[in-house]
């Protein structure tokens, strides 16, 4: 409770996560069709995350604190479902294993992943899930096909990056109890399949995805520019997109396999200024990955049906990463990889258990109990370890910014009524232009984008100024070396109404008049260029420091 109170007094969102909150505001009130805006100039294929997120945020009256709820939600959904399942096939051994390696992993990502609603981090253990469900429909249980379709979907449609991982998985599911259903007919026992659970949660998938996939066909049907369409004209037409390939893929993937794990150590080496892992260029030899295969390869010969499964379920998984890896469009971001950290914990979950059930008969009851309590002890250590750091406040790196601007913008507004239209430049501006347009649409106060297109307008018509009277015009700008941010209060009724920054307001003012007035002695010829450029530089050094502005033009 203390973690909740604090977050809700001083947590305020930016970027995609304030464009989640905008379109989880929405649900209830305009139709809400896509996901969120991706950079690439299309959304995300569906809007399955903000219905879910809508009903925690409409239970904490609307509070920026139930997004995060939601996700703590979600993802605690996601390993109880897991554990479920291991429980259901495995027994108390695979259970304290696999509860073991999700709180091994959330150490390793630590907690802000389990209470972030940013797209890309609250799919990362629904996948995980998804791993288990398709485990769980090879082993042919049926109710686990509808399950299936909404983690699938959630997954797809919250970033479309899993549509190379969740689709073929939920496939595989489906096919094995096709085929497992087949077999009964050609057994005779047709009229049993008729009757039959399969059925009946094939009938109840199909429900789920077309509920599920139909908000974002009717888009695609309706607007002139379907979202669908954008995005599968994106990756089939890659000419000039950076591709990859399948060694670079091979490179990333047994990575997580050497002698010091990523999803254990919860650290991962990036190519600096690329943001992209290091493992794509060269790997540690995958010394875990040779018993994963020597089990997997053991069990199949003794004939044990689930535990063999379960290792070539992830195994399969393993090689659409490799396959994702290729088929990627321009970087391999480093951020987007936190589903193979929970696939790499699955195969060394997958491996301890298969090696248990091999030896299984020849261990002492004593010994079992042993590593029983070894086991036990281990997972209440790692969930104190985990706790202690989730009750540390959550922050936010844009919150303080957010605040100090919003605040200092909402009191030099000017009075009267009309849209207040916010426009940003470039993908750091709009990280705040989505914080401050959602501040203040909180706020009463009606804001307004110029655009359909990116973060806050796309799939939003009724947030696009179309018409009628204008308040205020907001220009959201990040500090670059002296240009357009320090240039942007000289231009005629444009004024600087907030700002925040590691330099004061007052010198940054000063930095900026002297830079003014060197540039004006350099062009008069008093000041000769070596002069010019050594103080030049000092200065450029000194305003590059970070500073976001809002600068308000009166409307004519």
């Amino acid at each position: 409770m203390t973690v909740f109170v604090r977050v809700r007094s001083s947590y305020y969102p930016a970027g995609d996560v304030a464009g989640t909150e905008l379109q989880v505001r929405d649900v209830g009130h305009h139709p809400v069709l896509l996901g969120l805006f991706s950079r690439d100039g299309w959304n995300h294929p569906g809007p399955i995350l903000f219905y879910v997120l809508a009903v925690p945020y409409r239970l904490t009256g609307g509070r920026s604190i139930g997004l995060l709820l939601g996700a703590l939600l979600i993802n605690g959904a996601a390993i109880l479902g897991m554990a479920l399942i291991a429980r259901r096939h495995g027994g108390t051994p695979l259970l304290l294993l696999t509860l073991l390696g999700c709180g091994l992993v959330v150490r390793s990502f630590g907690p802000d992943l389990v209470r972030d609603p940013w797209n890309v981090s609250i799919t990362v253990l629904p996948f995980g899930l998804l791993v288990f469900l398709t485990w769980e429909m090879i082993s042919g249980s049926a109710w686990a096909l509808p399950a299936g379709a909404f983690v699938a979907s959630f997954c797809i449609q919250t970033h479309v990056g899993y549509a190379l991982l969740a689709a073929p998985l939920l496939v595989l599911g489906t096919s094995c109890l096709v085929a497992q259903s087949y077999r009964r007919v050609q057994a005779g026992r047709a009229a049993a399949v008729r009757r039959s659970r399969p059925l009946r949660a094939a009938l109840v998938a199909a429900g789920v995805l077309v509920v599920l996939w139909l908000p974002p066909v009717l888009q695609q049907i309706t607007a002139a520019h379907g979202n669908l369409g954008k995005i599968a004209g994106y990756f089939l037409d890659d000419s000039g997109k950076k591709a990859h390939t399948l060694a670079e893929g091979w490179r990333l993937t047994s990575n997580q396999f050497g002698s010091r794990p990523e999803w254990i150590t919860g650290h991962r080496a990036v190519i600096p200024l690329r943001f992209e892992p290091a493992s794509l260029l060269h790997a540690a030899f995958p010394v875990y990955l040779l018993p994963f295969v020597g089990v997997a390869f053991a069990l199949w010969r003794r004939g044990e049906r689930d535990a063999f499964w379960l290792t070539a379920t992830v195994g399969l998984t393993l090689s659409l990463g490799v396959v994702w890896v290729a088929r990627t469009l321009g970087p391999v971001y480093d951020y987007r990889l936190g589903w193979i950290w929970v696939v790499t914990m699955f195969a060394f979950v997958a491996t301890a258990w298969g090696a248990w059930r091999l030896v299984d008969e020849r261990v002492r009851p004593t010994t079992r109990r042993a590593l029983g309590v070894a086991c036990v002890v281990a997972l209440g250590a790692i969930t104190l370890v985990n706790a202690v750091y989730a009750a540390r406040p959550v922050g936010d790196a844009y919150s303080p910014q957010v605040a100090v601007l919003a605040r200092q913008t909402t009191a030099a507004l000017p009075r009267g009524s009309g849209d207040v239209i916010v426009r940003c430049s470039g993908d750091e501006g709009c990280v705040y232009y989505a914080a401050l347009i959602l501040w203040l649409e909180r706020h009463g106060i009606s804001a307004r984008t110029q655009s359909a297109y990116g973060l806050v307008g796309s799939d939003s018509a009724h947030r696009v100024h179309r018409h009628g009277p204008v308040r205020a015009i907001l220009d959201v700008e990040i500090s670059k070396p002296f240009g357009k941010f320090d240039a942007a209060a000289d231009r005629p009724g444009h004024r600087m109404i907030a700002y925040w920054g590691l330099l004061p307001r007052a010198e940054r003012a000063q930095l900026v008049r002297r830079m003014t007035a060197i540039r004006a002695q350099r062009d008069a010829g008093t000041l000769d260029k070596t002069s010019f450029y050594v103080e030049a530089l000092d200065l450029d050094r000194r305003l590059s420091t970070a500073a976001v502005g809002v600068f308000l033009t009166q409307p004519h």
